[in-house]
């Protein structure tokens, strides 16, 4: 069994802005380090603030060692290992101000610095070769944009950086033969973000805008210097009415006329066998549907109430996360009756949480009433809360966010998601597309406020960035592709790997989770992997040198 590499050193370097306008592609250097401590160590204390990592521990040694230090990362590499040297493993991201790379000799150096400066702290660190992260910034991207001015709307789309749009767009921005149906109320078809890409096969109403929105979010187009970037923005776009919940007739005619990805963010509590059947011969077609679960709160029916179309087989269900805060003290309050709350805080499945016994020093618990619809039918969850309004800007203007939990908003980035995915490789199976999205999800099991929750709120959170690289990786034959940090109990789970190389680490599939990997060159199982199906599909890893791109 191969060895567990516990320190890994990658370069991420800032670069001066004429150097960044020569090109639209900004390529970052990252230091990333895996950092044992000694066992009796405790918890080493980190704040973030504006986007920077501080040290607020009490070890004076440690201080100076990182005080001139620009940390983007200093948390717990491997949450969810039972191995005890992976759960005392930090995953540490330094960036550094140089243009190119640290040099082989330097990389050692900064290794030792900390292993013999603060040997009572770290016991062990490794080095590892270079690993250079690419992104793309399109010239409408908000307000959080790198490298270059913002053209677009000056709002915030900080939800992006969440999910690691930058780092998908610099392997595709989509493409126009990919197409993305919505199913909604009204695209604004002659908005220069949709202008010339929109296709309408059914008219429907302008309501609230709440097409506009979901249609942004996913194929807004990008790096025009205008509006803002959806997250598909070169994808091209069907339209269509919602509703028709017994016959989905206007989702038939998308898929139909040539929609590879369906967006569907409007719900009904009834289920017909008749629309079932549709989704089926959809998928069999060779379109999947994406839907929202819901905005009802926990509060109202424990997760027990199921909502359609996300509900049916053959579709993708979507609730929401927030991912604004880093901790629950970056945005912490007291209210008028004299409780102590924090909102919109990274990876909680509700916007509000509260104190056990309204004290800040225990442990949070997410408000019932501030989360959005979840249940066992949920795959997934994205950014929900605190989204840009485009369709609000469309109709007042002005700049807002919404407030509360919104699956709506959530659903299209996901669909969106899809549509990069399918861009790189549109002969994706739709079963392995859907393992890729839940593989490559945020693991949040070990939050303690998300725990309530299990089994009701899908694989984790959206991280797209990943998802386009997995594609990436899955079909480049000098690639090396990596399952890693999850922990899997149910689904059935595909993957076709055409890579050098399929790396399996500090990965779980147990009980009734099932994987059946197929690599055309070798597959490496790494400590911290636990592979105890109970599934009668089992756990299948094979290797076939005849696999071939389809």
């Amino acid at each position: 069994m191969a060895r567990l590499i516990y320190f890994i050193l990658s370069l991420v370097c800032m670069s001066i802005p004429d150097v960044l306008a020569q090109s639209d592609a900004v390529v970052l250097d990252t230091v990333h380090m895996y950092i044992r401590t000694l066992p009796n160590v405790e918890n080493l204390e980190f704040t973030k603030t504006g986007g920077i990592v501080l040290y607020t521990g009490n070890d004076p040694v440690l201080a100076t060692l990182l005080k001139d230090e620009t940390i983007l990362e200093f948390k717990k590499g491997f949450p969810t290992s039972q191995n005890d040297k992976l759960k005392r493993t930090y995953s540490v991201k330094v960036v550094t101000p140089k243009i190119n790379p640290l040099s082989e000799e330097q990389l050692p150096n900064l290794k030792k610095t900390l292993i013999r400066e603060a040997s009572h702290i770290f016991e062990f660190g490794e080095v590892v070769a270079d690993t250079t992260v690419k992104v793309y910034y399109p010239n409408d991207y908000g307000t959080t944009i790198k490298g270059k001015k913002n053209l677009g709307y000056d709002v915030s789309m900080a939800h992006y950086d969440y999910l690691g749009m930058p780092q998908a767009w610099a392997y595709t921005t989509g493409f126009p033969e990919i197409i993305i149906g919505i199913a909604d109320e009204k695209l604004p078809k002659d908005h220069p973000d949709f202008k010339d890409k929109t296709i309408i096969l059914r008219e429907s109403v302008v309501g609230g805008g709440h097409g506009y929105s979901v249609g942004a979010n996913a194929v807004a187009q990008g790096d025009n210097a205008y509006g803002i970037a959806g997250v598909c923005y070169d994808c091209d776009v069907f339209g269509s009415r919602y509703g028709s919940f017994s016959t989905f007739d206007q989702l038939l005619e998308l898929s139909q006329a040539g929609a590879k990805i369906l967006n569907c963010s409007f719900v009904t509590t009834k289920y017909y066998e008749t629309a079932q059947e549709v989704i089926n011969e959809m998928y069999d077609n060779g379109t999947i549907i994406v839907a929202s679960a819901g905005n009802r709160p926990w509060s109202e029916n424990y997760g027990k109430k199921l909502y359609y179309p996300a509900s049916y087989e053959n579709v993708i269900s979507v609730s929401s996360v927030t991912y604004k805060y880093e901790t629950p003290y970056d945005n912490f309050g007291l209210s008028s009756d004299g409780n102590y709350y924090a909102q919109n805080i990274k990876n909680y499945l509700g916007r509000s949480l509260g104190f056990t016994d309204n004290n800040p020093e225990k442990e949070p618990y997410i408000y019932l009433v501030s989360t959005p619809t979840l249940n066992p039918m949920v795959d997934i969850v994205a950014p929900g809360v605190l989204v840009f309004s485009f369709g609000n800007y469309l109709l007042k203007p002005e700049y807002i966010y919404n407030k509360y939990q919104s699956t709506s908003m959530a659903a299209p980035l996901v669909a969106g998601t899809l549509g990069l995915m399918f861009s790189l490789y549109p002969e994706l199976p739709l079963p392995e597309a859907e393992s890729i999205l839940k593989i490559t999800s945020t693991n949040i099991n070990e939050i303690e406020g998300n725990k309530p929750f299990a089994g009701h709120y899908g694989a984790g959170a959206l991280h797209t960035g990943r998802a386009v690289k997995m594609v990436n990786d899955l079909i480049s034959p000098t690639e090396t592709l990596t399952v890693e940090n999850q922990d899997f109990n149910r689904w059935d789970f595909i993957l076709t790997a055409l890579s050098e190389s399929v790396v399996i680490q500090n990965q779980t599939f147990r009980e009734e989770a099932s994987l059946r990997l197929t690599s055309k060159n070798k597959i490496v199982l790494k400590p911290g992997t636990r592979l105890q199906s109970t599934n009668k599909r089992g756990i299948v890893l094979a290797i076939d040198p005849t696999l071939s791109k389809k």
